[in-house]
């Protein structure tokens, strides 16, 4: 994941901290963290940190980078962002950057973010766009979703495919003044072609669409890395 997803969805840190005006002193929660670009970020700008994934692996790799760059205003902590271990009105503010989607109730996720922030605090997430708008469609084949055996807009974190349906949703868990902008990250998804090969083997979606490919077509597909 930090060799390939992040070097887009960390292209959102600093746009989802300044949409809930985070800053320092200020008791930020980081939910289903991953990795934890936006918790260093959020740490840079002096706030107090907690990070929270359901994945050890990935906060595992979330302390490496803490311990290197000597970090001390990040919790990396485990647990379920269905059920927040957290009292009630305990964050200034909170983020999810392309994290609550994957939670299988994404309402009781989103509704548990709204339990433990304060009143007048910000909730902040971000949600992908419907697949067609992704410059990585363009590596499947016209054939993908048949091979597939499903509509990639069904998956389940493409559930907010326009600002309406999204607004209705954050609004329905009992948020209000919801506001929805649109940004559009640059750059590859990966860097180099070995990346690339481990990316592609490794998303199913990816390896299932292409698997008809011969080494010759598979290798120049690794060199538009």
């Amino acid at each position: 994941y930090s060799g390939t997803t992040e070097n887009i969805t960390s292209q959102f840190a600093a746009p989802l901290l300044d949409a809930v005006h985070a800053a320092a002193g200020d008791d930020l929660l980081d939910v289903a963290c991953g990795t934890g670009a936006v918790s260093v970020e959020a740490a840079g700008r002096r706030a107090r940190v907690t990070a929270l994934d359901y994945s050890t692996n990935m906060l595992s790799e979330l302390r490496r980078r803490l311990d290197e760059a000597t970090t001390t205003n990040v919790d990396a902590v485990q647990g379920d962002a269905g059920h927040l271990q957290f009292g009630d009105a305990v964050f200034t503010n909170e983020v999810s950057n392309f994290g609550v989607i994957f939670c299988p109730d994404v309402f009781a996720a989103i509704s548990e973010m709204r339990r433990v922030v304060r009143p007048g605090g910000r909730v902040g997430l971000t949600a992908w766009t419907r697949p067609s708008e992704h410059l990585w469609t363009a590596y499947l084949p016209v054939d993908a979703e048949d091979r597939l055996g499903f509509e990639l807009e069904s998956a389940p974190h493409y559930r907010w495919q326009s600002p309406k349906e999204l607004r209705a949703e954050l609004e329905r868990a009992g948020l209000t003044d919801v506001q929805v902008e649109l940004h559009i990250a640059e750059g590859p998804v990966v860097r180099d072609a070995a990346v690339f090969r481990s990316f592609v083997t490794r998303s199913p979606i990816i390896r299932a669409s292409h698997r008809d490919l011969d080494d010759d077509q598979f290798n120049r597909l690794c060199d538009l890395a």
